[in-house]
């Protein structure tokens, strides 16, 4: 949690003063983020896949906690990719960032990703939070994703729509242990077990579907 803080506080300190109070309502909750740290850290994943850069804060835990991986990172909007690019590379030493951390500013996926052949893989969603783009960033995962990856997907109680999206991810062929925790939706594909689904609730959902 210290850590998870530090960061927090940095990285906001960092931030335009224009973009301050946004930037701060749409990052993960501080309790996600020392999730966040400390799964990636666990999992030591060989390549990161950030969908929605947004202004850089969950990119700041990922690289912090795995600073070895190759992480990249897909923000369509200019100005936040810009934002972002400048405040990671500003907390971490610089010269050692760019070498791991691959800024796109481009909707996922992209040819980018082409270049990548790994064992590990953890990917961190919060972006498209519609059911069409969802389901077209899962075609392509489900489909490139080796056994025993990672999915987090942010925001699954978001409305009606994330939690039908959610509800069809975990039924997949290939997500064989998932978790709901209510802010948070870990997916494991091809983990050699019995399908199998847990639930860990922290406090009671912000949003209740109809």
């Amino acid at each position: 949690m210290y850590e998870s803080r530090w960061l927090f506080k940095k990285w906001v300190s960092l931030l335009p003063l224009q973009h301050k109070s946004i930037a701060i309502k749409s990052a993960i909750h501080p309790l996600d983020a020392k999730l966040l740290l400390g799964l990636t850290r666990f999992l030591e994943p060989e390549v990161i896949i950030e969908i929605g850069t947004g202004f850089g804060f969950s990119t700041t835990i990922l690289h912090h906690a795995n600073p070895k991986a190759s992480l990249l990172t897909f923000e369509s909007d200019p100005e936040r990719h810009a934002i972002a690019k400048n405040i990671s590379l500003s907390i971490h030493n610089s010269k050692y960032s760019q070498k791991h951390i691959t800024f796109i500013n481009k909707p996922f996926p992209s040819n980018t990703l082409s270049t990548f052949s790994a064992q590990s893989y953890l990917v961190f969603i919060d972006g498209g939070h519609n059911a069409q783009k969802m389901t077209s960033y899962f075609r392509w995962l489900f489909n490139y994703l080796p056994k025993e990856s990672v999915i987090v997907l942010h925001d699954i109680y978001w409305s009606r729509e994330m939690l039908q999206t959610w509800n069809a991810l975990w039924k997949n062929n290939r997500t064989t242990f998932w978790i709901d925790m209510f802010r948070l939706g870990i997916l494991v594909l091809d983990y050699p077990a019995q399908r199998k689904r847990t639930f860990l609730r922290p406090g009671p959902p912000f949003f209740i579907p109809l």
